[in-house]
């Protein structure tokens, strides 16, 4: 079940970041969605900075031929984005509780600078350890997370809900129902780990992705996306990933995804850390 775990979370982890991705008050809708999803492609455009949190609760039950698994996964990351510098700082805290024991956590400290990735690993029982990375030419727009939620909201079937005032803006609300083959690509074209562990690119997803809820608040303003809540149920079998059959499993998995915007284009400063030119030196990502 080990291994199996380790070719299922990676892939499951980008899902989520490719996703991204409440009582409404009611009142007159004065624009139309096909407007709305216009104005917030347009908008996206113009961001120069922003910072994002996500809040991530995974709770997965699985079985292979001779084992059985259940347990939680909570992850916490905060991202800095500089998209005129192409930088990016992103800090990350993973933890997965078990009854009975103190929950372990895994935290990552990386860094995107000149198409190289820097990351400040502090494993338990272990020593600080930096390691780095070249990126393929095209990794800042395969990662561009903004990007990314626009590419999926034009893909998506879009209603609006009505208003809420979140953090002193005024928010459109709008239920998302994403286009899972275009969530998939989005996932894969993200950082490229799906592609090797799934050969099949034609599957078939409706058996794999079995519910996914969206909604977004967009700023009245300023068309800046300021939260997104998803949650999402997943089945992730060796028959629906068409995998052999020898590895045969089947892991369901419940996800809720939380993930708040804020200060765009406010000034930031993103510098590597001096120990961090020191780190180990990994083969490159195609």
């Amino acid at each position: 079940m080990g291994t199996i775990l380790r070719k299922i979370l990676p892939p499951f982890l980008i899902l989520s970041l490719a996703l991204g991705l409440i009582s409404c008050v009611p009142g007159e809708v004065q624009i139309t969605e096909e407007e709305l999803v216009e104005r917030v492609a347009t908008a996206a455009e113009n961001i120069k900075t922003c910072q994002f949190d996500m809040n991530v609760k995974i709770d997965m039950s699985g079985k292979s031929k001779d084992k059985t698994m259940e347990m939680s996964m909570l992850l916490n990351n905060t991202s800095i984005i500089d998209n005129v510098n192409k930088k990016r700082l992103m800090k990350t805290v993973m933890m997965m509780p078990e009854k009975g024991k103190a929950p372990q956590s895994v935290e990552t400290e990386a860094y995107f600078v000149n198409n190289v990735m820097y990351m400040k690993m502090n494993l338990p029982g272990m020593p600080e350890q930096w390691v780095k990375q070249k990126m393929p030419q095209d990794f800042w727009e395969r990662q561009n997370q903004i990007k990314q939620l626009v590419e999926l909201l034009k893909a998506s079937q879009i209603e609006i809900l009505g208003s809420e005032r979140i953090n002193n803006t005024d928010c459109w609300v709008i239920k998302v129902t994403p286009d899972l083959k275009k969530l998939w690509q989005t996932a894969m074209q993200q950082w490229g780990l799906i592609k090797p562990l799934v050969k099949d690119e034609n599957l078939d997803l409706e058996k794999i992705v079995k519910n996914v809820a969206q909604k977004q608040w967009v700023a009245k303003d300023t068309y800046f996306t300021i939260k997104t809540q998803t949650q999402m149920s997943l089945i992730m079998s060796s028959e629906n990933l068409n995998l052999p059959s020898e590895e045969e499993f089947e892991i369901n998995i419940d996800e809720s995804i939380d993930l708040t915007f804020h200060n765009y284009n406010e000034p930031v400063s993103i510098e590597l850390p001096p120990e961090a030119e020191k780190a180990t030196e990994l083969p490159k990502t195609k």
